[in-house]
């Protein structure tokens, strides 16, 4: 079976709402990811995440259920082929979070689904919702007054709708009114409105089941778009509300080309209780900006020209203001002008703002505030201002406040370790419109570089000193190596700080002959203790100098401050409990290593530094010899020291245990004992403290262990200055360590060499790091503690579709398209070119253009005869644009190598004929799939002279879209009929095996040992083995559009799994797929069942329904012969059980699971360890 798990959560931003959805009057903001809300508070700072929740389906908008004098609820609607109706409302206990209150399933058992418009509105009164799912159909949601709801189907003659929205109707009695905007049969596009009927008031248990719609209304005549503007293609319609109560209110229709507000004709009572129509007859046509108004037939309209690309996303500021953004990223304003305020608009001005990625929705947030998502971009906070700025996209009136990344959709990645250290990253062809881009994608945390301090040799130790314990920034720093002690002084301000030695004479307190073991302030005293190899001296920060002293009887190895005690570890394996006086060093206790123990050192001590109330008289000691770590009561000094007795004992570490870190970190301050290891590991354990016949002690749990590299690990606390980090590990792979669900997490920090780290907080550099290497100090802040550290690399228009890695030439060939629109002669040009950018700073340098009309496809690298690493080409696949794609008759194949100034040059243009949609290799020889056909070529070289002659051919294939080689063997995806495995025998391709099952296969790649993966247009995952012959043995639905597969892996390798691939989504997830054996598979695939009998998804939703394949509805296919997922665990689901607690009812009855047959053999821990050993994937 295999493994599939999420890497990196999608990004895609769909939709956005504001609303009060915490409480009322309370502004909050709702983001829907593809697969998740998000929900944030708007804050001074900005936005501050409260909560999230996944939801099991594709989301295709949000709306808000306003709820007079109490929070709003968030409606959401999901996609195809599940589609579900979900009401969300927030809960502040017993931790923020969101909750389904209602839902509905979408589903019908016929019914053509909608093309055009998938989406929910909600009526402004709060109790009804309307909803389009299939043609010809809506479904009416009445809601109660705690959000559940009741539904109905209701048929209409608008079969397929492009939009709607309700009328904004003043009249409180007026029945609910639709505004559709529609294809008719003949490809003609109407507006026309109707009216809920039977709507039962609220407060009352009436039925609905004679809810129904009305005949067209009066409100706005039908009204045949292609007669009021030949060949224009309206395609939404917004609502808009009157100025005051009693106006003019009307909607705005926005299409390619122009916009048009339509007024609404609404019966009001006249005060000599006749009944009249709102409309002005009599309104005279006005022309102002760009707009202008005029009556059609009895219709008020007005109209503005929109010399821009097809309108994507909406937002109505107020009465009189719109902001549209078109598909290109442009943003404008439209001013909806009247000569009465309670008039018709009689004209529409637009203006120019600026650029953001494509958006999908535009929130208004408040005052010049707002919110713009994307699919295909970052989704960004920004603000309007007042005058213009310039920027690279040219005056533009928006700034960009925050950023929150997107790395959707990914065409295609790679994986490369291009600096050698071994950690993969991933580079993605992403985004899309005016948001193309790469992304570098690490698992890490994002550092920034504020400042090196230069010629510092050898630093072993960092120690940051304030002026006194309770002072808030830091003054000095510390730096000891293995022969002296340097003490730095921190000035200057923020734009220009300095690190300035201290000379002895002004600071004869600090020991400098010799290293720093320990340092740090004392809490109730301005001075410093310093911890030396022969003394332990109290310095006065106020005048630097000495003010006590304690001198032991033998050398000091180790030491340990945390503010209130010192503890020292002395050679022949004693310790000594001091503490601080304002005269000298009181000694508390003091401990010898009992003869039993034979042979041993102490070879570190830890502190709490954080003065916990849990751990604040405990301390950690590690020994040599028996590579043990002890906790030790230390109290005060009534006290003596007095080994922890573990209820739990800790087993001898693998290695000698070089640091140790004791504290508490985390929102829950959960108590852990870290270990730094000689050999590069990390061992932790969460403690439990807890008494025993009365006596103190401590229960070891959860072990966890990390690899780091090689070297020793030594450990740092950072007293929680950024969020969720606490403890900082240096080795060979430096990295941060924070709780995530709970769990400890270690994240890598892209940095080498590194030798010492501390926490530094001072004015200058506020919530930083200071590292040493070799020979500087490196200063810097972590921007987030997260497992993903993410870098852009921005080609704006340059859509990227492929990339390939040249590793001799160390650069990537990314293959490019382009979409432009000529804004003065309103047409869209296409171009495509080849880029080549360095792997390390990623600088353009060289690129190659298709010829007009022409179009790059694909990109990969072989080697030439040579099979030299450096001698790759770079080899690329085009096809001639003719305007009829179905019948593409003209290709080319071209090679390109590199020369001097790492230049490329196109040395073979093989014109063939069709599309080539994918290149490899095989063995020397090229592979390319040209429309439906395979084809290899020989590479020929006569020094600079290289030319391809055609080797073999298979004409087998409907289209053959993906294309994959390992050794002799092709694997090629049929666009119609599945997959089919070729074996070159080195003059001809042999068809070995052919799936003719009706599946159009996206892409393939190779997994064990003859074995096939491959993602089909259903957004299914399916795989083949080979016994004998190829067969399916695994289908399991995913629910994203996955556009490759790559070997390789992002973490330390997990021993539980094999033959790793790493694959990418349109959403931007990023996941790995692994193989398992067969008893892991039966314990996790009963493990998975009984989860999904225990756990089911927002909405009720059951998870073996949700992986079931699935298959276009009407169709027959292979997929829907199987009503049950197979051959694939669901790794985001079953690590849920990891964050379950133990002794709950749910782990109760997972283990036990429905009857004795389906009882889990595992025990509880065995289990656990097994997921977080699978954890280690991702």
């Amino acid at each position: 079976m295999r493994y599939v798990v999420t890497h990196h959560q999608p990004t895609a931003a769909v939709d956005s709402i504001r609303g009060e959805f915490t409480a009322s009057g309370t502004v909050s903001l709702a983001v829907a990811k593809s697969n998740r809300i998000e929900l944030y508070n708007l804050a001074p700072e900005g936005l501050k995440q409260i909560c999230d929740i996944e939801i099991w389906g594709q989301i295709t908008n949000i709306v808000e259920i306003k709820r007079e004098d109490k929070p709003s609820f968030i409606l959401v609607t999901t996609d195809h082929p599940d589609p579900y109706l979900l009401s969300l409302a927030y809960r502040a206990s017993p931790s923020p979070h969101l909750e389904v209150v209602h839902s509905t399933s979408l589903k019908a058992r016929a019914g053509r689904i909608a093309e055009y418009c998938q989406r929910s509105i909600v009526h402004p009164s709060g109790r009804i919702a309307v909803t389009s799912a299939y043609t010809g159909s809506l479904k009416v949601t009445i809601f109660g007054e705690e959000g559940k709801g009741k539904d109905i189907d209701i048929r209409i003659r608008e079969q397929n709708l492009l939009s709607f929205a309700f009328l904004p109707l003043s009249s409180p009695s007026a029945p609910p009114t639709l505004a559709l905007l529609h294809i008719d049969h003949n490809g003609s596009r109407h507006l026309v409105t109707r009216s809920l009927t039977h709507i039962p008031e609220a407060g009352t248990n009436k039925s609905i089941a004679s809810i129904d719609v009305s005949e067209p209304t009066s409100h706005i005549p039908d009204i045949s778009i292609e007669e009021i503007e030949d060949m224009w293609e309206a395609t939404t319609v917004v609502a808009i509300p009157p100025v005051r109560p009693g106006g003019k209110a009307g909607v705005v229709v926005l299409g390619e080309g122009q916009g048009r507000w339509f007024g609404i004709k609404e019966e009001i009572a006249d005060p000599k209780g006749k009944r009249r129509s709102s409309s002005n007859a009599s309104s005279p046509t006005h022309e102002r900006g760009k707009g202008k108004g005029k009556l059609a037939g009895g219709r008020e309209e007005c109209k503005v020209g929109l010399p821009w690309g097809r309108i994507v996303a909406t937002c109505v500021v107020d009465q009189e203001r719109l902001v549209i953004g078109d598909e290109y990223g442009k943003l404008y304003l439209l001013a909806l002008y009247r000569r009465q305020a309670d008039g018709p608009v009689t004209s529409i001005q637009r203006e120019a703002l600026g650029e953001v990625p494509s958006p999908s929705s535009i929130t208004h947030l408040t005052s010049s505030y707002f919110y713009t998502t994307s699919k295909c971009g970052d989704s960004h906070l920004i603000s309007l201002l007042t005058s213009q700025s310039s920027t690279t996209c040219g005056p533009s009136y928006v700034a960009v406040v925050d950023t929150h990344l997107n790395i959707a959709p990914i065409s295609d990645f790679v994986v490369t370790d291009p600096e050698k250290i071994g950690q993969q990253q991933i580079v993605t062809a992403s985004g899309k419109m005016n948001a193309g881009s790469l992304r570098v994608v690490r698992s890490g945390v994002s550092f920034e570089e504020l400042g090196i301090v230069d010629q510092v040799m050898n630093t072993r130790a960092i120690f940051p000193l304030r002026r006194n314990y309770d002072a808030e920034f830091d003054l000095y720093v510390l730096v000891s190596s293995i022969q002296q002690t340097v003490l730095y002084s921190i000035i200057g301000d923020e734009a220009t700080p300095q690190f300035e030695e201290v000379d002895k004479s002004e600071t004869p307190g600090v020991v400098r002959d010799g290293p720093t073991l320990a340092a740090g302030n004392i809490k109730g005293d301005d001075i410093v203790v310093q911890v030396t190899t022969n003394r332990v001296v109290a310095i006065d920060l106020i005048t630097l100098t000495q003010k006590y002293i304690w001198v032991p009887n033998a050398e000091i190895v180790t030491a340990a401050i945390n503010g209130e005690r010192v503890v020292v570890g002395l050679k022949g394996g004693y310790m000594v409990h001091l503490i601080p006086d304002f005269e000298k060093f009181e000694v508390a206790s003091d401990w010898r290593s009992p003869p039993s123990w034979g042979l041993t050192e102490v070879s570190c001590i830890a502190l709490d530094p954080t003065l916990s109330d849990a751990l604040k008289n405990y301390a950690a000691v590690g020994f040599w010899g028996t590579n043990k770590v002890k906790v030790f009561y230390v109290g005060d000094a009534t006290h003596k020291f007095e080994e922890m007795q573990l209820a739990e004992p800790l087993a001898p570490e693998d290695h000698l245990p070089v640091s140790t870190i004791l504290t508490t970190f985390g929102a829950n301050n959960r108590p852990h004992l870290l270990v730094g290891l000689g050999n590069g590991t990390l061992s932790s354990y969460a403690l439990q403290s807890e008494r025993i016949l009365g006596r103190p002690s401590v229960r070891a749990t959860d072990k966890k262990t990390f690899s780091l590299g090689t070297q020793p690990v030594m450990l740092t606390a950072c007293k929680d200055l950024i969020k969720e980090a606490s403890i900082f590990a240096c080795g060979d792979r430096p990295a941060l360590l924070f709780l995530k669900n709970d769990r400890l997490t270690a994240s890598p920090i892209k940095l080498r060499d590194i030798n010492a780290g501390s926490i530094l907080h001072c004015t200058q550099f506020p919530s930083s790091f200071i590292f040493a290497s070799a020979s500087n100090l490196l200063i810097g802040r972590v921007q987030e503690a997260q497992k993903i550290d993410i870098r852009t690399i921005p080609l704006g228009l340059d859509t990227p579709v492929r990339l390939s890695y040249h590793k001799g030439l160390r650069a990537y060939g990314v293959v490019c398209q382009r979409k432009e629109l000529n804004r003065d002669t309103d047409r869209e040009t296409y171009s495509s070119t080849f880029k080549l950018f360095d792997d390390i700073t990623f600088e353009h340098i060289n690129n190659f253009t298709a010829r007009p009309d022409e179009q790059m496809m694909c990109v990969t690298t072989i080697p030439d005869s040579t099979d030299e690493e450096d001698s790759d080409f770079f080899v690329v696949g085009t096809y001639e644009a003719t305007g009829a794609e179905e019948d593409i008759g003209k290709g080319r194949i071209l090679m390109f190598e590199e020369v001097p100034n790492r230049k490329l040059k196109l040395v073979v243009s093989y014109d063939v004929g069709g599309c080539v949609y994918a290149v490899t290799h095989v063995g020397a020889n090229l592979a390319a799939s040209i429309n439906g056909t395979v084809q290899v070529f020989s590479i020929q070289r006569d020094n600079d002279d290289v030319q391809l002659q055609p080797l073999a051919k298979w004409s087998s294939a409907y289209i053959a879209s993906s294309l994959v080689s390992r050794g002799n063997t092709l694997l090629v995806g049929d666009a119609m009929r599945a997959i089919c495995v070729l074996r070159w025998t080195g003059a001809t391709l042999e068809s070995v095996h052919h799936d003719y099952a009706s599946l159009w296969m996206q892409t393939l790649e190779s997994i064990d040992e003859g074995g096939v993966i491959g993602a089909e247009l259903n957004n299914n995952i399916i795989t083949w083995r080979k016994e004998g012959k190829m067969e399916r043995d695994g289908m399991w639905y995913f629910g994203e559009g996955i556009n490759r597969f790559r070997k390789g892996s992002l973490s330390s390798s997990s021993s539980a799994s094999k033959g790793i691939l790493v694959f990418a989504t349109n959403t931007g997830r990023i996941g790995i797929v692994a193989s398992l054996d067969d008893q892991l598979s039966l314990k996790l695939s009963n493990l998975q069942r009984n989860i999904g009998s225990v756990i089911q998804g927002p909405g009720k939703i059951d998870h073996a329904k949700r992986r079931a394949p699935q298959a276009t509805p009407g169709l027959p296919s292979v997929l829907t012969q199987h009503t049950q997922a197979m051959g694939f665990i669901d790794g985001d689901f079953v690590e849920q059980f990891l964050y379950l607690e133990p002794k709950s009812d749910e782990v109760r009855r997972i283990l036990e699971g429905k009857n004795q047959y389906e009882r889990l053999n595992s025990p509880y821990g065995e289990l656990v360890q097994t997921l977080e050993e699978l954890q280690r994937l991702h």
